[in-house]
């Protein structure tokens, strides 16, 4: 008889040794990953690995890693995982997040905090570009000519943005993500710099409709394109771009406004893809002028002012 109370006396130790090992457990957090750079404002998942015997979770978030400045008390789920909704985060915010297991009647203690960062509305990711862009050129990382490139590039796509096509805005950003590879491997970009631009372009990419972004070459030079100089107004020297989707023969040349050729830029065959030339116009007189490409059967002219 008491060696059986002994042996009941010793399970039900056992037990409660067990239940408040349980319970002083936290939760380990999964996803987004920690110190992740951008997420969506709004509708991004948050999870964790769920634990035995629990009623709920608790998860707060905060903009501060000792959550003085909690955006709620707390939001409790019944199952390991959490969706954000519109309104509950601010764009362009860094935000701290632990969770809780709560116990019939106990709470187990809040995880290590992991943070991320909600991204902005693609007008705020382009300006925040931008900056980054024109930072590199006043710390002289960057050379004046190639950071108005980029920022061209970000100006069509915020451009296509206001218009509300998203794809086309992506498209520019792509682009722009190949500029900065090719800046990277010539050298003229440091690896760390171009690689923290990419991700920032990649991440706009997500977020205005192709969530992960297919392989760049599957959206650069797949169709014939004539872009608009820049900067225009110029003087004396403006960037064209130009976008060839099959490898052919290809010339570029400026006339002025009387239709006479002042300058071949391009006369060679090239590889499909896109490619940016930078006329110089300091021998010419004020003026319109006008640029033509022709590739195959592919004929586009566009207008452009010097203005001295």
């Amino acid at each position: 008889m008491i060696k059986r109370l002994l042996i009941l006396v010793f399970l039900l130790a056992l037990f409660a040794f067990k239940a408040g090992f349980s319970q002083s457990s936290s939760p380990i957090l999964s996803e987004p990953p920690n110190l992740d750079q951008i997420v969506p404002v709004s509708n991004e998942t948050f999870g964790w690995q769920d634990l035995t015997g629990i009623l709920s979770y608790t998860i707060q978030f905060a903009q501060d890693p000792n959550f003085i400045t909690l955006t709620n008390a707390g939001y409790t789920v019944t199952t390991n995982s959490f969706t954000t909704t519109s309104g509950m985060l601010s764009p362009m915010t860094t935000y701290y997040w632990h969770v809780r297991a709560n116990y019939a009647d106990s709470v187990g203690p809040f995880s290590p905090a992991w943070s991320f960062t909600t991204a902005g509305t693609p007008s705020q990711e382009v300006g925040a570009l931008e900056g980054n862009v024109n930072a590199l050129v006043a710390n002289s990382e960057l050379s004046a000519t190639q950071g108005n490139i980029l920022n061209n590039r970000l100006g069509q796509a915020q451009h296509q943005f206001d218009l509300n096509h998203p794809v086309n805005g992506d498209l520019h950003l792509a682009l722009f993500d190949v500029r900065v590879f090719v800046l990277v491997v010539s050298g003229q970009l440091s690896y760390t710099d171009g690689t923290n631009l990419i991700n920032f372009s990649d991440a706009i990419i997500g977020l205005t409709g192709l969530r992960k972004p297919v392989a760049l070459n599957s959206l650069v030079g797949k169709t014939f394109a004539l872009n608009q100089n820049y900067p225009n107004p110029f003087n004396p020297t403006t960037n064209i771009e130009y976008s060839i989707p099959d490898k052919g023969f290809v010339t570029l040349k400026v006339y002025d406004i009387t239709g006479k050729e002042v300058s071949t830029l391009v006369n060679k065959d090239q590889d499909a893809g896109s490619y940016i030339v930078t006329w110089n116009a300091a021998a010419l007189s004020s003026g319109v002028y006008f640029y033509k490409l022709v590739s195959g059967t592919y004929t586009e002219t566009r207008k452009m002012v010097l203005n001295k």
